[in-house]
């Protein structure tokens, strides 16, 4: 097992030997949160989660030696991360692709993928974070699941509190994709936002992120996406007609009659 092993003793030193075992256990919990955020709310919705995954990577990690020798060949690269994002960055500017950064735990790291021109900041762990890519004018990204479940499940800043405070600008479905809908509701019902700005967090905003200016929202000219929401059992909304692109695709069987 990784856990037994003495990195310093197989020739790693710093941060590696310190910190690889430790970094391991923080993504088993982050993920086991996110398994376990998921089966309450299916309960609470009425639904049975299927069973958890159990995972076998001894075909992976049996060969302590290939493992070792993948990690030192990585290692070699860490000096070359620098260079080789600002090529990156340098190409997808000059190619108009949108660039966004994630998880950035401090203004300094913001500052630098700013200067590499990524204008969206995608889950910022600080507030300071949140509110140094704002003074960027750039667009923040948090967790729509992070609004339903009315906090971060680790530790992040508060995403209700961050869009009251303008610094939410965008929410994405993270970990449970139906929390996209249900968000922009809730923020209604705490009275964070009125109905047309917090859609604005999944359509409009998202659209302007990503340099899509040909949707996000109903204009003449742009592209016809719409969606009909049922909203009438609070707490649950759910989408009962989808028009793309102009066409209708999608319509459930008890489309409510508008008017």
């Amino acid at each position: 097992m990784i856990r037994d092993l003495n990195l310093r003793n197989m020739g790693f030193g710093g941060a590696v030997a310190d910190t690889a075992w430790e970094r391991l256990i923080d993504v088993k919990n982050h993920e086991n949160t996110h398994v376990d955020t998921l089966i309450q709310v299916i309960e609470s919705l009425g639904g049975t989660p299927v069973p958890p995954c159990n995972y076998d990577f001894s075909g992976v990690l049996g060969d302590i030696d290939t493992f070792l020798e993948r990690l030192n060949a990585a290692a070699v690269n860490v000096g070359k991360l620098d260079a080789v994002t600002g090529t990156l960055a340098r190409a997808a500017q000059q190619r108009g692709i949108c660039m966004a950064s994630h998880d950035e735990p401090d203004v300094a790291t913001r500052n630098a993928f700013h200067a590499h021109g990524c204008t969206v900041t995608e889950f910022p762990l600080t507030e300071a974070v949140a509110h140094a890519a704002r003074a960027h004018g750039g667009h923040i990204v948090f967790g729509a699941p992070n609004v339903v479940r009315g906090g971060s499940h680790n530790g992040a800043p508060d995403a209700t509190a961050m869009v009251a405070a303008g610094v939410g600008t965008v929410l994405a479905s993270d970990y449970y994709y139906p929390a996209l809908l249900a968000a922009p509701f809730k923020l209604v019902e705490r009275g964070v936002a009125p109905l047309a700005q917090a859609w604005a967090l999944v359509a409009a905003n998202p659209a302007d992120a990503a340099g899509l200016a040909d949707r996000g929202t109903l204009a003449t000219g742009l592209r016809a996406d719409v969606i009909v929401v049922d909203d009438r059992r609070p707490g649950l909304p759910r989408v009962v007609a989808a028009v793309v692109g102009g066409r209708l695709r999608h319509a459930t069987g008890h489309l409510p009659l508008i008017g």
